[in-house]
């Protein structure tokens, strides 16, 4: 039908209206006034929907009233509708499945707003009953619709050892939904399938339910690919770590410049090695719980799609290496890869070893040929255990003459700013943090100390230095904005041109061997 002919076109667009109203996109009504004036707008709508149904049923009438049931805080009235309103691929409805997908990221950007209301009315005097029936349905929407929980689906069968293999279509489905690319959908249902395959399948495959175009799809043969690329072995990992200011992030933009350099994580290493799934992998003795926690981090942080939809920016952890995996179909097999071996590991009761190849997959999975994997504040002089991980691996922790560190902190750490009793206090702790982590680590020979100064000021040393870590010096191209020592130049000594003389005898007898005696003028 066209638009003049269709009879809830007015609905439609009143509808719509009334949800740009919510988001900002139409003025706001005020005070009490203006909710009940929107509640009995809305409450005529649905009733005006109920008519047009009654007439001639369509999909799109239980897509609105849902959003109006969700709108009216009924959640477990929406749920009912928002189920059956799931596109079905084989009907023609394609401007609905936009609706759908638009609306699901809309609620779900709102639905801690939508959480909050709801234990303010329990507070408020909401009975129980009602209350637990509200949260059931508010939780079980999330649950369907958050993008990074789809992923989570395809674990739980190798997580609980038992119980039937997961659903593909269910996850196909979803990501038809979202803006994702075809090789991106190709990858992850890749992830999904070596998870599956890797799960016991305890119960009997359900009968097989009416054909759609997405199952006619999943179930087409494969066309035939090319032989996956095959898994890259060696290669090794180096983490710059520091203490503050004191020049690892200089180093790591050098070294990363060497043509045998990768930098697989990007910009969110950070995330993902300090988080506490990682600190209970890194420390726990319980399997149960390693592994627990091992799959939470993968389901948010390897193949964690949330990150695309705005989400917390923990659940954008890795996300260059998501879309690396979105463009890559050999990449897509080899984490998948990674992933089935991680599951085998656990059921064998070897988690830390399989872990441990599963970060150096994770780590060589954008390169065709052994590299090394570059990492910045991933590990800092307080996590040096977490090297123990990386057969391969190093960690360079940079140290300062720390009267340049209390220089610098001062001048560039504005409220950050530690006065001189603080600052000696502060790194005094931090270093023995470090010494106490490296005599506890199983290969200390592995930590590797560099003077940032003579980083700074010496060819040499930054050519000795990048061949004890495996990287060529002589392979940096200096391109326009990218790092040079050169740079730094004027960061050695700085802490010359301050006053506080006193401040900084205390500091230099507090830390005497990192003071380091320099010819270059300040």
């Amino acid at each position: 039908m066209t638009a003049q002919t269709d009879p809830f076109q007015p609905t439609r667009e009143a509808l719509d209206k009334e949800i740009g109203r919510i988001y900002g996109s139409v003025p706001k009504d005020k005070g009490e006034a203006g909710l009940y004036a929107r509640r009995q707008r809305l409450l005529a709508h649905q009733d005006r929907i109920a008519e047009l149904a009654a007439l001639e049923h369509a999909p799109e009438h239980d897509f609105y009233l849902a959003r109006i049931k969700m709108e009216l805080g009924r959640y477990d009235e929406a749920l009912l509708l928002w189920d059956k309103t799931l596109p079905d691929h084989t009907s023609s409805h394609h401007k609905l499945i936009h609706y759908h997908a638009a609306v699901c990221y809309r609620f779900l950007g709102s639905y801690g707003n939508a959480r909050m209301k709801l234990n303010a009315a329990k507070r408020q005097g909401l009975e129980q009953r009602r209350y637990d029936k509200e949260l059931a349905a508010l939780t079980e929407i999330e649950n369907l619709y958050l993008s990074h929980r789809l992923g989570a689906a395809f674990f739980d069968a190798a997580r609980a050892g038992e119980g039937p293999a997961p659903k593909l279509d269910h996850i196909a489905a979803a990501l038809e939904l979202g803006d994702y690319t075809p090789e991106q959908r190709r990858s992850v249902t890749g992830i999904c399938e070596a998870v599956a395959a890797a799960a016991p399948t305890a119960e009997p495959e359900e009968p097989p339910r009416p054909e759609g175009r997405l199952r006619r799809l999943l179930s087409r043969p494969p066309a035939p690919e090319p032989a996956p690329a095959p898994v890259v072995e060696g290669g090794s990992q180096v983490f710059f770590a520091g203490f503050g200011w004191t020049g690892s992030g200089a180093l790591f933009d050098y070294y990363k410049q060497c043509a045998s350099a990768s930098e697989p994580f990007g910009p969110a290493e950070i995330t993902f090695f300090r988080s506490a799934e990682f600190r209970t992998i890194a420390r726990s003795g319980d399997p149960a719980e390693v592994w627990e926690a091992l799959t939470t981090s993968i389901e948010r942080d390897v193949i964690g799609f949330s990150g695309s939809t705005g989400g917390n920016p923990r659940s954008c952890a890795s996300k260059a290496l998501v879309q690396a995996v979105g463009t890559d179909e050999a990449i897509g097999r080899r984490l998948a890869a990674a992933v089935a071996d991680l599951a085998a590991a656990y059921r064998e009761g070897a988690v830390r070893e399989g872990f441990g190849r599963f970060l150096t997959a994770v780590a060589n999975l954008p390169d065709r040929e052994p590299r090394v994997s570059v990492f910045s504040n991933g590990i800092n002089a307080k996590l040096v255990d977490r090297i123990d991980h990386f057969p391969n691996g190093k960690i360079v922790v940079v140290t300062r003459d720390m009267r340049d560190v209390y220089a610098s902190r001062m001048v560039e750490a504005d409220r950050l700013a530690l006065p001189a009793d603080r600052f000696i206090g502060h790194y005094s702790r931090a270093v023995e943090a470090f010494d106490a982590a490296v005599a506890k680590l199983a290969h200390p020979e592995r930590v590797v100390t560099a003077r940032f100064e003579d980083f700074v000021t010496s060819e040499d040393y930054r050519r000795e230095l990048g061949a004890e870590l495996g990287l060529d010096t002589a392979t940096v191209v200096e391109r326009e904005g990218a790092y040079r020592p050169a740079d730094s130049l004027g960061n050695v000594g700085v802490h010359r041109l301050r006053d506080d003389r006193d401040e900084l005898e205390r500091i230099g007898r507090a830390f005497p061997e990192s003071l380091w005696d320099s010819t270059v003028p300040a």
